[in-house]
C-alpha cells in the first residue's frame, strides 16, 4: 500500500481467519493473539488448520484440526501440533473459559465404526508456554503438553492411559477424556460427530479447577502449582495430530478435532456476568452489510464501503482496503437485515473488531467507533505507525453504547466502524 497523504488508513473486516466484524456472545468471545504451528517431522509437510462449515448451523463455520480435507500419502509417522495462545495482557487470576468441541469420525471410522484407528487427533488445554511432551517409539509418535500440565484433553483412537498413546493393535474406538493428567474414575460416555460444550472454572488464588461437560460437572483436577499459578497469564490450546507407521492416508479418512463458540469470562471484573454461562452458548458474527456515514474511500467495482470491509479475511496483508485522508475521517456501517434474532434467546456482550495500517509518514491513533440511536463512543486501539502495517483492533461491549443491558434488537441495530485521529 502507497500514499503520500498526511493521513492514510485501511480497515478490512476482521483480526484473524475466523471472526467476523460483529460477534455476539448470546445464549440459545475467541480471540486468539498468537498462533504458533510446529512440526516434529521435518520431512513432513504441515497440515495447517481450517475454516470449516458448521456441520449444524449452515452460515457458521469452525476451526478444524487437521486441516486438509483430501487424503494424501505419509512415508514415515508423523506428528504435529497448532497451539492457539490466548495471552491476557495482565494477569487474571479467576475466570472462566468456554468452548464447543467435537470429535470428527473420518470416513474409515464411519465405514468400521467398531474398529480403531492408526490415528490420534486431540484437544488438550495447558498454561502458556507448557513444556511440550513427546511419547515416540517405533510404531507412533506424538506431541503434547507435558502430563502434568494438562488441565483437559479429549481425543480419539489411544489406549486407555493417562495420555494418549498408542500400542501395537490396541485402539480405542471412541473419544477419549481425561482431566488433569488423568482419566476420570468412572467412564465419561462420549461419541463421533457429537458436539460438547465444555466450560473450565480456573481460579488461582483458591488453586480450583472445575470443568463442566454440557452443564454436568465432570471433573475437579488436583491443582498443580507448577504450572497451574501460570493460567494467571493466559491459557493454551494445543490441537496435535499424529499418525502411527508409515503408509497410510492422513486426511478425510482419519477425522479431525473441530473447536468453535468459545468465550471467556473475568470472575473478578466486576461486570455480569461473572459465572458460567451454560451449554447453551454460542457466539456468532456478522459482517456490515449497509453504509451509515462514510469518510473512507473505496476501490472501483465495489457499491459500497461495507461490501469492501465484510470481505473473507484470509492469511496475510489484505489487497482490497478502504483509505481515508485527514484527522477525524470516520465510516460508520451496520449490519441490515441481521439474523441475530433467528438464535439469541439472550445476548451477554458484544465485540467489534478492525484490521486497520497507517499509510502516512507519521505515527496516527485509531479508534473504533459504535453508535446506537441516542449514544456514540469512541474506543482508542492504539497509534500506528508509518512501518507498523497491519495491526488488529478490538472492543468488547458488555452493554450497548447508551449503557443498557443488551437487548436482541440493540444488538441487531448497533453501528460501527473506524475513525482515523490526530
Amino acid at each position: 500500500m502507497v500514499a503520500a497523504n498526511k493521513t492514510g488508513a485501511a480497515l478490512d473486516a476482521a483480526t484473524n481467519y475466523f471472526m467476523t466484524e460483529k460477534e455476539y456472545v448470546t445464549r440459545v468471545a475467541y480471540s486468539t493473539q498468537a498462533i504458533t504451528t510446529s512440526n516434529q517431522v521435518a520431512t513432513v509437510p504441515l497440515r495447517s488448520p481450517q475454516i470449516v462449515p458448521d456441520p449444524i448451523e449452515p452460515d457458521k463455520q469452525r476451526l478444524q484440526w487437521p486441516g486438509n480435507s483430501s487424503s494424501s500419502m505419509i512415508n514415515n509417522a508423523e506428528n504435529s501440533v497448532t497451539e492457539l495462545t490466548y495471552n491476557f495482557g495482565q494477569e487474571r487470576t479467576h475466570y472462566i473459559v468456554g468452548f464447543l468441541v467435537r470429535v470428527v469420525a473420518g470416513s474409515n471410522k464411519i465405514a468400521n465404526p467398531t474398529v480403531g484407528q492408526p490415528s490420534v487427533h486431540g484437544l488438550c488445554l495447558a498454561p502458556p508456554l507448557a513444556e511440550r511432551y513427546t511419547n515416540s517409539s517405533t510404531w507412533f509418535s506424538y506431541v503434547f503438553p507435558a502430563p502434568s500440565a494438562n488441565i483437559f484433553t479429549v481425543h480419539d483412537s489411544s489406549a486407555q492411559t493417562t495420555i494418549p498413546t498408542n500400542n501395537i493393535g490396541v485402539y480405542s474406538t471412541k473419544p477419549t477424556w481425561t482431566f488433569g493428567n488423568s482419566l476420570p474414575t468412572v467412564p465419561i460416555s462420549s461419541e463421533y460427530e457429537t458436539d460438547y460444550y465444555v466450560e473450565i472454572e480456573i481460579d488461582t488464588v483458591n488453586k480450583v479447577l472445575n470443568i463442566w461437560r454440557d452443564d454436568v460437572l465432570v471433573a475437579q483436577p488436583a491443582w498443580i502449582d507448577n504450572p497451574y499459578n501460570n493460567l494467571r497469564n493466559g491459557i493454551s490450546f494445543w490441537m496435535p495430530s499424529a499418525l502411527n507407521s508409515a503408509g497410510f492416508y492422513y486426511g478425510a479418512q482419519y477425522g479431525a478435532i473441530q473447536l468453535s463458540d468459545m468465550y471467556i469470562i473475568d470472575c473478578n471484573d466486576g461486570i455480569a456476568p461473572t459465572t458460567r454461562l451454560g451449554s447453551s452458548t454460542r457466539v456468532r458474527g456478522e459482517a456490515p452489510n449497509v453504509d451509515v456515514d462514510i469518510d473512507f474511500t473505496r476501490p472501483n467495482g465495489y457499491a459500497s464501503n461495507a461490501a469492501v470491509v465484510s470481505q473473507k479475511v484470509v492469511p496475510g496483508n489484505p489487497t482490497v482496503f478502504l483509505q481515508a485522508d485527514g484527522d477525524n475521517a470516520t465510516d460508520i456501517y451496520k449490519t441490515d437485515s441481521s439474523n441475530i434474532g433467528q438464535y439469541a434467546g439472550k445476548i451477554y456482550g458484544v465485540t467489534v473488531r478492525t484490521r486497520s495500517a497507517n499509510a502516512s509518514v507519521s505515527p496516527h491513533n485509531m479508534a473504533i467507533i459504535t453508535k446506537d440511536a441516542t449514544t456514540e463512543n469512541e474506543t482508542d486501539i492504539g497509534q500506528f505507525g508509518p512501518t507498523d502495517g497491519f495491526k488488529s483492533g478490538k472492543v468488547v461491549l458488555a452493554k450497548d453504547p447508551s449503557g443498557n443491558e443488551w437487548t436482541v434488537p440493540n444488538a441487531a441495530n448497533l453501528q460501527y466502524g473506524l475513525r482515523v485521529k490526530e
